[in-house]
C-alpha cells in the first residue's frame, strides 16, 4: 500500500509540474502575442509614414515640373523681348540714318 501510494504522489508530482510547464508555456505564448501585436502597430505606423513621404515626394515632383515649366515660359518671354529690343534698335539705326538723309536735303 506505500508503494502505491509512492506512485500516486509521484504521478500528482509530474502532473502538477507538468501543469506548472504549461502555465509557463502559456504565460510565454501571451507575451509572444502582445510583442507582436506592438509589433504590428508599429509597422502600420512606419506604412502610414511611408506613405506620407511618398505623397510629400509626389507633390514636390510636381512642384518641381511647374517651376520648370514657369522657367522655360519665362526664359521663352525674355528670349521674345531681346528680340523686340534688337528690332527696336535696328529700326532706331534706320530712323538715324533716314533722319540724317532729310537733314542733308
Amino acid at each position: 500500500m506505500q508503494a502505491g501510494s509512492l506512485s500516486v504522489n509521484n504521478a500528482v508530482e509530474m502532473v502538477s509540474g507538468i501543469v506548472t510547464t504549461i502555465n509557463e508555456i502559456t504565460n510565454m505564448v501571451e507575451d509572444v502575442a502582445a510583442a507582436t501585436e506592438e509589433q504590428s502597430a508599429s509597422i502600420e505606423e512606419i506604412t502610414s509614414t511611408l506613405e506620407d513621404i511618398s505623397s510629400i515626394s509626389e507633390q514636390s515632383a510636381a512642384g518641381t515640373q511647374e517651376t520648370a515649366a514657369a522657367l522655360e515660359e519665362q526664359s521663352a518671354s525674355m528670349s521674345e523681348l531681346a528680340n523686340m529690343a534688337s528690332d527696336l534698335s535696328l529700326l532706331g539705326e534706320r530712323m538715324k540714318k533716314s533722319y540724317g538723309k532729310i537733314q542733308t536735303w
